[in-house]
């Protein structure tokens, strides 16, 4: 069985809930998003975020906590990881972000932490199904 894989990320953008006065046009998410991914790639470059492992983590279960401001309703805390579990499939580490692949055994814990806002994830490779 391959090694559990841990990363701390920054905290993304929160995708529910604008009313702040922030275009939710769709080339300004793209925009949003492509800023982040590059922040993401340049953490691995720099060994911030460990590599992928050699192929794609077929079946994987995911823990979360994050480290906001303030706590936040649980399917806004969900949407949030959305750029994150893309990303995580695009850069090799899973298969895919669809059930089939992925699975939360719970919501993501939080907990408040106004200095240094982040996510910390936990991938567990799941046995494959038969």
């Amino acid at each position: 069985m391959e090694e559990v894989i841990r990363m701390t990320l920054p905290l993304p953008p929160r995708l529910t809930n604008f009313g702040k006065g922030r275009s939710r046009h769709w080339r300004a998410l793209k925009a949003e998003k492509d800023q982040y991914w590059r922040t993401l790639d340049s953490l691995q470059l720099i060994g911030h975020i460990p590599p992928p492992p050699d192929r794609p983590i077929e079946r994987a279960e995911m823990r979360v906590k994050m480290f906001l401001w303030n706590y936040m309703d649980d399917s806004g805390a969900m949407a949030r990881l959305k750029w994150v579990e893309d990303w995580l499939v695009t850069r090799g580490y899973l298969a895919g972000d669809s059930r089939k692949h992925l699975r939360y055994p719970g919501l993501p814990d939080q907990e408040i932490d106004r200095r240094r806002q982040r996510l910390e994830l936990e991938i567990t490779p799941l046995p494959k199904e038969e």
